[in-house]
Order: structure tokens, then sequence, then C-alpha cells
């Protein structure tokens, strides 16, 4: 793993944790950024995405909506096109999903559905060609509890896809990895009358979202944030598990031949508090990213496992700033493997882009 030198846009926050790519010479990371300048609101984030073109990584500007507030959690890339996702305020202050379209040439905003009457937020996207893109997250209605949003692009149009909420107080998608037209795969949170709350894991199949069963939990709660998943229909998710006793453990389970399997992850895998933000795939190889708390200072650590259904261990990987380092997201593409996160030097936030 190396670092990767990346351009700062002002001198206040710049974070990314966002990754993809449709070559090794095509690379995007996104995120937000404080502006620093004199005539904008300097507490407010706004969007935020940098190129790499094989050379070297560059800004590139990408328009905002609104007065408030704008921020990209995801991304995806398909034949020199990208898609990036977010959500942005209004000026209302209510939360609207973002999606912004990069043509080859410049970043555009979509004119994408709203459903929630309250809110509504998307935090995954994946492309199989620029005419076959999907992007999850949630929204709110009136009645103040969430639901799961899926949204699909044709080449022409963005709309709703219907997708299932069983979780009785509240249901969440956070990523989604796209293997064909007719093999689609989201991860998320489902939360119940009570703790624990479980993770939701649901397919496409080419008609109608479903959801997938995972093992339930009886001890601690399961986000899910991140799934990968292959031709030969494995998928792995990864995420956390939360319990008053254990704290934030990380948590990678692996569907193969009907059946989902918990990963043994080794006890160096992280402290007491521990998340995994992204996963993916090459090589018959699963990589997943995240962050540990280290007892001995309190920074964020970067984490970085690989493995497959039984085996894994611990890659190490740079951490070149002097307080905490995080990495958000990873991405394979023709078997470089690329993450995006933030760390901090003792100033503000800069992005961490590693390359393997």
């Amino acid at each position: 793993w190396t670092v990767q030198r990346t351009q700062l846009l002002g001198t206040s926050d710049n974070s990314v944790g966002g990754i993809a790519g449709s070559s090794p010479t095509d690379v995007w990371a996104v995120g937000d950024f404080l502006p620093d300048a004199a005539t904008s609101n300097q507490d407010a984030t706004l969007s935020f995405a940098e190129h790499y073109n094989g050379s070297k990584w560059t800004v590139v500007r990408t328009p905002n909506t609104g007065p408030n507030f704008d921020s990209f959690y995801g991304v995806t890339a398909s034949r020199g096109q990208a898609w990036a996702v977010g959500e942005r305020l209004n000026s209302q202050y209510q939360d609207r999903a973002l999606i912004e379209t990069w043509n080859g040439k410049k970043w555009s905003i979509a004119d994408n559905p709203q459903p929630g009457s309250v809110r509504d937020m998307l935090f995954g996207a994946s492309a199989l060609s620029p005419s076959d893109v999907w992007v999850v997250g949630d929204q709110e209605s009136r009645h103040g509890v969430f639901e799961t949003l899926a949204e699909h692009w044709n080449g022409t149009r963005w709309t709703v896809v219907p997708t299932p909420d069983p979780g009785s107080s509240g249901n969440h998608l956070y990523a989604v990895d796209a293997v064909s037209p007719d093999d689609v795969w989201a991860a998320g949170q489902q939360l119940g009358g009570q703790a624990p709350d479980n993770g939701l894991v649901e397919h496409w199949d080419g008609h109608t979202w479903s959801v997938v069963a995972l093992p339930s939990s009886t001890s601690a709660s399961v986000m899910l944030d991140g799934i990968a998943a292959t031709a030969s229909g494995q998928v792995w998710v990864a995420g956390e598990a939360d319990s008053p006793a254990q704290g934030g453990r990380p948590l990678i389970e692996y569907y193969s031949g009907g059946a989902w399997q918990t990963a043994s992850l080794p006890v160096s895998a992280g402290s007491v508090w521990t998340n995994l933000w992204g996963i993916t795939v090459t090589g018959g190889t699963a990589w997943a990213v995240g962050t540990y708390v280290d007892p001995k200072t309190d920074n964020n650590n970067t984490l970085i496992l690989r493995g497959d259904d039984a085996v894994w261990t611990v890659d190490s990987g740079p951490e070149p700033g002097s307080g905490s380092n995080i990495l958000g997201g990873i991405t394979a593409i023709d078997g470089q493997l690329w993450a995006a996160g933030i760390y901090d030097d003792g100033g503000s936030e800069m992005p961490l882009i590693e390359h393997r």
C-alpha cells in the first residue's frame, strides 16, 4: 500500500470516503470540503471530487445546489462516466437526495425523484453501464419512520424502484453492488421494536427487490455499510456489531450456496471501537477497510482486512497523519486496489487515498 499525493481545495477540511473508477487511469474519489472564501458559509460543507488520470490527482469542481450544505458519500463509474451520490439541504433545511453525473467533461446535477416527504439521502452507487446505474439510501416520511430507497437510471431518466422494509421501526440501505441487470445486491440496517437491531440485505432479480434473510443477532446491533458480490453467487457484507458489553466490533458475513457464514476475524483487527466501512473483491480475495480506536492515543487508525469466507488477516497500510487516519471506502479496478478516507496531522482533515 502507498499513500497517493492529492490536491487540496482551500485551506480547511478536505474529506473523501467514496472511490470508484472505469480504469486505473480514470479514478474518482468524492466527499466534501469546508470552503474558506470570505463570501462562503464556512460552517457548511460543499461537495468535493478528485480525479486520477494515471499520473496525478486533481480537484475537479462540482456544482452545489443550495445555500446550506452538500456532501457526497458514494461514487460509481463506467466507461469514462461517473455518478456521485449524497445529500443536500434545500432552502427549508430539508435533506434531499443528491446525484451528480460526470459525462466525461463536466459534473452536472441530476433531476432525480425525491419520494420522502421529510427527507431523502443516498449513500451507495453501482453502475453496470452508462444506461444501467443503481443508487441506494433512505427516505423519511411525515410519520418520522425511515424507509429504504433505491433509484435506477436507464440512460434516460431516474425512477424509484420499490424496496422492502422489513424492520418495524425503520430501514436503511447504505451500499449497493450490481453484478448484472438481474443480479444486484444492497446492504444496510433494519430496526425492530426493541434492541438489538439487525443487518439488512436485499437482492434485485431483474423484476423485484426481496429481502435475503441474515442470521439474527441476539446480543449486538448490526449495521452493514459495505457489500461486494461476484458473478459466481458469492456475497460479502461488512460493518459492525455494537453491544454494551463489547462496544463496536468489526463484522464480515459471507454468503454462498444459499447460506450465510460469519467470518472469524483476527484479534488484532481492532479495539473495542471498530468500524468497517467498505468491502470489495478481486482475484478471489475480499478486502475490507475501516478504522479502529487506539486505546493508547484515542486516535482512529486505519484498518485493512483481507481474506475469503473463512481465513482473514490484517494487511498493514500506511498512516500519514499524526492524529487520526480513517479509511471509508475501497474499490478494485483491473486487479488494483484503491482506498479513500481522511487523516489529520494536527490541523484540518486531509484526503487520504491509498493504492495497492
